[in-house]
């Protein structure tokens, strides 16, 4: 939902303006819409969507003042987005305290307790048995469609209660594809995505490459293809860029008006 809700403030960021020009009080619209949207992602509570937000978000907003001329509004932003974190902080620490607990799980790594379900602290426990999944199937993988089944019973064989009571996956796509495809299909997809950020650079796609490092940042810890969500955004969305270059479509409408 927060990678959903990112991707939609970056279109709405970079073409609504355009789009919408007709309507009647934009700007104020425009507000309110990018308000309800990161309050939305704030309170889904995903770490890196407010990883990826406050990352994109910001830069892209910056970029687009820069290009503007309004280079000194540039950092009453950066000032604002600092304010704004601090209350946010005071205000709703649920979010922030997740960080923090992740922080101090990745420090301890080596301690996790095979039990422990916690999000940071399992999905490090996984990642483990996954590379030991992948040397024991190095170049040709155990097959897409039986990666689950053996993370399964590797959780059975170390102990890992938290992550088999869920049944989870590798909950990193270039892990689970290593496993599943072995080292092919890793390196196809390694590649696949600094294609995608290589082309739209290329070719000055920026809402590409935006959703290119998006797609690649959720990659890391999530694997984004196993779920029906994470297939459809990715599919649909890098469809519909590739055949279409949205700012190209909003030039021409402008020129057409």
């Amino acid at each position: 939902m927060a990678m959903y809700l990112v991707f939609a403030l970056l279109i709405v960021m970079l073409f609504y303006k355009n789009w919408l020009a007709h309507l009647h009080l934009l700007n104020i619209k425009l507000g309110f819409m990018a308000v309800v949207f990161l309050v939305t992602i704030f309170l889904c509570s995903s770490k890196l969507g407010l990883l990826s937000a406050f990352i994109l978000l910001p830069t892209t907003f910056s970029v687009l003042l820069y290009n503007k001329g309004y280079k000194k509004i540039i950092i009453g932003l950066v000032l604002a987005l600092l304010g704004l974190a601090t209350a946010s902080y005071k205000l709703l620490p649920t979010p922030f305290k997740r960080f923090q607990t992740a922080i101090n799980v990745t420090k301890s790594s080596q301690t996790i307790d095979k039990t422990d379900a916690e999000s940071t602290a399992v999905r490090i426990l996984i990642w483990k048995e996954s590379i030991k999944l992948i040397k024991n199937k190095f170049w040709f993988g155990t097959t897409a469609g039986d990666v689950n089944d053996k993370l399964i019973e590797s959780y059975e064989k170390e102990g890992l209660t938290g992550a088999l009571t869920k049944k989870l996956n590798a909950h990193n796509q270039f892990l689970q594809t290593f496993i599943g495809t072995g080292f092919i299909g890793f390196v196809l997809l390694i590649l696949m995505t600094l294609f995608l950020i290589v082309y739209s650079f290329i070719k000055k796609n920026y809402i590409l490459m935006l959703l290119s490092i998006l797609i690649s940042l959720n990659f890391m810890v999530e694997s984004m293809l196993q779920t029906q969500a994470g297939f459809t955004f990715f599919t649909f969305f890098l469809c519909l860029i590739l055949k279409y270059n949205l700012k190209a479509v909003s030039e021409y409408k402008n020129i057409t008006k």
